[in-house]
């Protein structure tokens, strides 16, 4: 017998003219992703994703994390498709919302992703300036042995 998820696995995604589509999100990553290039009338050449109402981005380029990043998701929650531009390494990167009219509905949204981009990029580089110390290479115990 399969455990079923206990929450909403379904997300509602906004994009064009004020279009909006439920999502299945329990399934495979490949599929999603077709599905949203399909349902949302996605050129293949663009790289997108999916930000919350808070500007929040999920993520979705990175299958390595696909379950961790289904399983963060809010029920039932509304997200926004986005289209990627540039290159994240860079920290060039122009990112913009596919909702026609966006700010009406989310006014402060393009900041939001900028802010919360911004902050998971200090994130990062403060983690990678950790100077760790090394374990030891050889453990030594006060344990005596019996001759």
């Amino acid at each position: 017998m399969s455990m079923l998820p206990t929450s909403r696995p379904f997300i509602w995604i906004r994009f064009g003219e004020n279009k909006k589509v439920l999502v299945n999100m329990w399934c495979s990553f490949e599929i999603l992703l077709n599905y949203i290039v399909t349902a949302c009338d996605i050129d293949p050449e663009i790289t997108f994703d999916l930000c919350d109402t808070s500007g929040r981005l999920l993520g979705l380029s990175d299958s390595q994390n696909y379950q961790q990043t289904v399983q963060s998701l809010e029920g039932g929650g509304v997200y926004i498709l986005v289209a990627i531009e540039g290159d994240k390494s860079d920290q060039q990167v122009n990112i913009r919302p596919m909702l026609e009219n966006f700010e009406q509905y989310y006014p402060n949204l393009t900041d939001q992703i900028l802010q919360n981009l911004h902050d998971k990029s200090e994130r990062y580089s403060k983690k990678k300036h950790i100077k760790r110390t090394p374990l030891p290479t050889k453990v030594t115990t006060s344990r005596k042995t019996k001759k």
